[in-house]
């Protein structure tokens, strides 16, 4: 068992080549995709979504669904966590690895972890609006180091 609100091990000196988006307005059907990422990425974003709106990260092969009440990944909503805090704006951490996703919603309130055998690896992660308006205010995604590995100099 697992009891952080935080990633263990990833700090600045393990992020690199940040992507950033800012103020994107994702209608219902809408969606952005960041690419050019390696296999592992540690991903911030904060947003806002209307009463009924569902967002959806698409990450490996995982969808992550978020709702002003809840998040799940894929369509297994037995699975559901509650997001506690304020409703209209949201922020969520997913720290991806070779073989892991980690989510962290709203610093830390809830935090989920699943594992997978990937198949292969798109380099990408789509957003989509699967409902209603959403508004990322700021988004950033950085390649995550080894690290087992030295660090850059």
């Amino acid at each position: 068992m697992r009891l952080t609100t935080q990633p263990l091990g990833v700090d600045s000196n393990h992020r690199r080549h940040p992507k950033t988006l800012e103020r994107l307005t994702l209608n219902e059907g809408e969606s952005r995709e960041i690419t050019d990422l390696s296999p592992a990425f540690d991903l911030r974003a904060s947003f806002t979504l209307e009463p009924d709106a569902k967002l959806a990260f698409f990450v490996q092969e995982r969808q992550i669904h978020v709702t002003r009440s809840d998040i799940w990944c894929n369509e297994r909503t037995d699975r559901k966590g509650p997001l506690p805090g304020a409703p209209e704006k949201q922020n969520l951490r997913i720290l991806v690895d070779r073989c892991s996703i980690e989510i962290f919603a709203n610093d830390g309130s809830l935090t989920m972890c699943y594992s997978f055998v990937p198949k292969s690896f798109p380099g990408k992660i789509t957003l989509r609006s699967l409902k209603g308006k959403a508004t990322i205010s700021d988004l950033t995604v950085h390649d995550v180091a080894s690290i087992w590995e030295p660090k850059e100099q």
